[in-house]
Parts: C-alpha cells; structure tokens; sequence
C-alpha cells in the first residue's frame, strides 16, 4: 500500500479548508482538526501534535461562545409571565455581558492561531504533497485501511453509557466530517445511525450545558447581590423567571 496519492489527496482538502477558513468559522476550524487525523500519516509527528494544540485551545473559545449564543437565542424564544419578565431578562442580560467576553476570548485565540504559525505551517507542507504527487490517484487499501482505524477509534461513541456526553458528541461529529471529507474516496454515504444518534447526543449535550450556564449565572448573580447588600432578598424578584428557564430546560 502506498500512502502518497492519499495524502496528495489530504492535502488537497487542507489547502481547499485553509483557503476558505476565516475568524470564528467554527465548523471549518473543526473540519480542519478532523483532517489531521485522517491524514495523520501524512505530516511530522511533532508537528501534527503542536498544531492539534493550537487548533484545540481555539475549538474550545468558539464552542463556548457558541453554547452561550445558541443559549440566548433559545431564552429569547420562550414565554413567559409578567411576574417572570424580570428574571428573563436579567438572564438575557447577563448572558449578552458573557458572550461579549468570550468574542474577546475567541477573537485572542484566533490571534494566538495565527501568530503561532500553525496554518501556514499546514499550508506550505500541504502544498508539497500536492505538486509532487497530484497525478498519484489514491491507493483504495490504504484509504480503506486508514478509514477502519479512524473509526475503530471513534465508533465506540455510539453506544458509549460512560463516556462524558461532550466527548461523544466531539466524536460523533468527528465520525460525520471524516465520512464527508472521505466520501468520494468511500463511495458510502453517512450512516443514518451515525446523523440520528449525533442530533440525540447533541441535543442532550445543549440540555447539559445550558442547566450548568444557567446555575452558573444564578451563582454569580447571588454573590454580586451578596456583596452589595449582604444578603439575597433582592433576588426574589428574579427567582421566578431564572427557575422557568431551568425547569424548561430540563
């Protein structure tokens, strides 16, 4: 089995991902870590682990701010009393001052992506496979042989009852980008097991992170009131609207 056609092929996909990839570009981002792993055989060791870094450290800001946009989006949804408008909207508000403080954060990361060099490392050895072994088809062994070890890796997140959710649904949707980016290679489409069980996971995945969002928010707005005024009572008027939104998302 010969590797090269397949990683002129890899690095096709890289420098196709890095010529479209732009600031908060989550799924591009996240395509771009798949392919490092599908590919991995393709690039130096010690490289590959350094840019995994960086590309993780910017993955997590972006997740983050994503889990707190699709959060506020979801509150802003709801309906509410008047006795509950209050807390609805302290929790709009305080929600708006966090995403504001993690584009920041986002923002550093990409920054911190660009100046380590990491892309452009991925870019000038990426554009070596291609001009020397472009007119290299794949070798079929070894993208199957590639494909069987990729998802020996990441297929035990289907049925996985104790594995933490954020890590199955990471890989799920690690399983569902590297059968895209792989597709015309496999001639396979996604398995529907593979979409139906990522929407499950990714849907409990939003109930989780939304309750822990949330009793963080309620957390941070007793001790602000604490401090201020040495006890909690002012909260009261706000309790109502906070414990909607917490027995909605549940």
């Amino acid at each position: 089995m010969r590797k090269e056609g397949y990683c002129a092929y890899g690095a096709g996909v890289v420098q196709a991902l890095l010529e479209r990839l732009q600031a908060g570009d989550c799924e591009a981002l996240f395509r771009l870590q798949v392919c490092l792993s599908l590919f991995r055989a393709c690039y130096p060791p010690t490289r590959l682990a350094y840019w995994k870094r960086r590309i993780r450290r910017c993955l997590r800001a972006l997740n983050a701010l994503n889990d707190h946009q699709q959060l506020l989006q979801w509150v802003s949804e709801q309906e509410y009393s008047p006795e509950q408008r209050a807390g609805i909207q302290r929790v709009q508000l305080r929600l708006s001052q966090r995403i504001a403080n993690l584009l920041q954060r986002a923002d550093e990361a990409w920054q911190s992506l660009l100046q380590s060099h990491t892309l452009n490392e991925m870019r000038g050895l990426s554009r070596r496979w291609t001009e020397t072994h472009a007119s290299e088809p794949p070798c079929p062994d070894y993208i199957h042989h590639t494909w069987k070890q990729f998802v020996r890796e990441h297929q035990p997140a289907l049925a996985s009852e104790t594995m933490a959710l954020d890590t199955r649904w990471g890989r799920l949707h690690t399983l569902i980008v590297g059968a895209e980016i792989l597709g015309s290679l496999l001639e396979n489409p996604v398995p529907c097991e593979w979409l139906s069980e990522f929407q499950k996971v990714g849907q409990e995945r939003f109930v989780q992170t939304a309750q822990h969002i949330l009793q963080s928010l309620w957390e941070s707005e007793q001790e602000q009131v604490r401090q201020f005024y040495g006890h909690t009572r002012p909260l009261q008027r706000l309790r109502l609207g906070w414990e909607l939104l917490q027995s909605k998302v549940s």
